[in-house]
């Protein structure tokens, strides 16, 4: 005879799927538009105190809404505080063992290269323009905020 509380989650519709159906198949510009996406809005969540970092970026957790956005979602590996680097740990070839944004940064960087070049491609096989940018991610030094403004850099070059 009790009240029985049956907890929900809301998600933004997001009809065209995830970046995984397009992997290999983006021109690099279209990638680098993806990727600046989802590091814009990961960086207003570090500034926020939102989180340290997602932990979990891959092209499966990269969806994209009506009119072309990238939304990202998939929060559950989220780190609001610090913690053990082993404690959370997320998808092989998209993990790196860091407590902060820098394994986000990492993250994107192989998302950059997967939706250019294929999933699990080499490094080698992404655009030579990004291929700097790339590598300083997976080099773990570089911040959300470097990665957002070399790759809006390249972008411009593009254009």
């Amino acid at each position: 005879g009790g009240t029985v509380e049956v907890p929900y989650l809301v998600l933004q519709f997001c009809p065209r799927g995830s970046l995984f159906r397009v992997a290999g198949r983006l021109s690099l510009h279209d990638a680098l538009r993806a990727v600046l996406q989802a590091g814009a809005a990961l960086q207003r969540c570090y500034e926020r105190g939102v989180l340290i970092k997602h932990g979990d970026l891959k092209p499966e957790n990269l969806l994209v809404d009506e009119v072309g956005r990238v939304v990202v979602t998939d929060f559950q590996t989220a780190l609001r505080e610090r913690v053990t680097r082993d404690a959370v740990q997320g998808t092989l070839g998209y993990y790196a063992p860091v407590p902060d944004e820098r394994a986000d940064v990492y993250a994107l960087g192989r998302v950059l290269v997967d939706l250019v070049a294929g999933l699990d491609a080499p490094v080698a096989r992404a655009p030579a323009e990004v291929r700097g940018l790339v590598s300083a991610a997976q080099n773990l030094r570089m911040r959300m905020r470097e990665f957002v403004e070399e790759a809006e850099r390249i972008l411009h070059r593009l254009a």
